[in-house]
């Protein structure tokens, strides 16, 4: 079986090879059965082609790999002498394991070539994370089963998940939070995702999902939350649903600092060799905010002396990306542990001082 793709590379030699460089089609919908494919830089068309050498039963399926609760499609030619009896069937079974069929369809009426949706065997979401394979028998042949081991189902469900576009905000900032639920705790409109300041269990503000059918959903913060109203500190988020009795799954991993009364930062790796990539976040709240003079000093850790700076370069954007890469190279850092300070025109006194802001941040470069 052959899947149908459309591929677009990039027309430079040294990126045709790239998948990352590839043409992405922005009116790609999977709902149409066209999807993009980040490892191969392709669009797959939702079509696919069997070729037979007609003597045996082949068959394929597609897509090759779902998550749980997805759909496939079984693509079976029967030839001569194998064909065509109502009593015919496809069952699927776990690799390795064929003495336990899962689930099957019969095959009606006289097409050599058929289709069987994976639905029409077995509930997909009954089936677990794994790979499995397929078998074919007819009475036409006494009733043989035919096994084609090549031809094989992956199943593998991504956990529960959440992503948010940006770690850190001011108080006058939103962001995107991105849910992703997996079959066994989707689909249901109530359920909910709620804002937590780090470590309580006082759910802050909340918001439906309001949507029984995709997998992947996402909400701005400020649906959930007036972003004005949080106090500087870390926040966390929990999502709930029906589908496990309302049980509060959280996610660790990804937390939003809120900047309100005075600038953040966060420094990304924290730790670097000489000549390694490092950036920072700088979050500039109403107070502080914003001028494209404003700058971020680097100093060894404990020492007033600055080594060098960088300008924002941007008067309007309250939460900024800066690279430290040109910075610490200009400074001709060596191994140590630096620390990071903030000033800016807009909080200046009126004697013109600019106020120093410690971030709070540390960089170590390694030796």
């Amino acid at each position: 079986l052959f899947e149908v793709m459309l591929r677009l590379p990039d027309p430079s030699p040294a990126l045709r090879s790239r998948s990352e460089y590839a043409i992405r089609l922005a009116n790609v919908e999977e709902a149409n059965g066209v999807r993009w494919d980040p490892s191969t830089g392709g669009h797959s068309m939702g079509h696919a082609i069997l070729i037979s050498s007609g003597h045996e039963p082949a068959w394929g399926v597609w897509p090759t790999q779902i998550e749980q609760g997805g759909a496939a499609t079984i693509v079976l030619h029967r030839p001569q002498g194998i064909c065509c009896s109502d009593d015919d069937w496809v069952g699927i079974y776990a690799q390795g394991d064929r003495s336990v069929q899962l689930g099957s369809a019969r095959l009606t009426g006289g097409r050599h070539i058929v289709s069987i949706r994976l639905v029409d065997m077995v509930d997909p979401g009954s089936l677990l994370d794994g790979t499995y394979e397929f078998a074919y028998s007819s009475p036409s042949d006494g009733g043989a089963t035919h096994w084609l081991p090549d031809v094989v189902l992956v199943q593998q469900t991504p956990p529960l998940g959440l992503k948010i576009s940006s770690p850190q905000i001011t108080s006058a900032e939103t962001v995107q939070l991105t849910l992703y639920r997996p079959y066994m705790l989707c689909c249901h409109p109530f359920d909910w995702i709620g804002i937590y300041k780090q470590g309580s269990g006082d759910r802050i503000g909340f918001e439906f999902s309001r949507d029984s059918e995709s997998t992947t959903v996402t909400l701005a913060l400020d649906t959930i939350v007036d972003p004005s109203t949080l106090e500087d500190g870390v926040y966390e988020f929990r999502f709930a649903t029906v589908k496990d009795s309302w049980v509060g799954h959280s996610f660790p991993e990804q937390t939003l600092r809120v900047a309100r009364n005075a600038p953040a930062a966060l420094v990304t790796p924290s730790s670097v060799e000489p000549g390694s990539h490092a950036s920072m976040l700088l979050s500039r709240p109403p107070a502080q905010c914003c001028s494209a003079w404003d700058w971020v000093g680097i100093y060894r850790l404990g020492s007033n002396e600055r080594l060098g700076f960088v300008h924002t370069r941007d008067s309007t954007t309250p939460t900024v990306k800066l690279s430290l890469d040109q910075l610490i190279a200009d400074a001709g850092l060596g191994e140590g542990v630096y620390e990071f300070k903030f000033s800016t025109s807009i909080d200046a006194s009126p004697e013109g001082w600019w106020p120093l802001h410690d971030l709070g941040q540390v960089l170590q470069i390694r030796g």
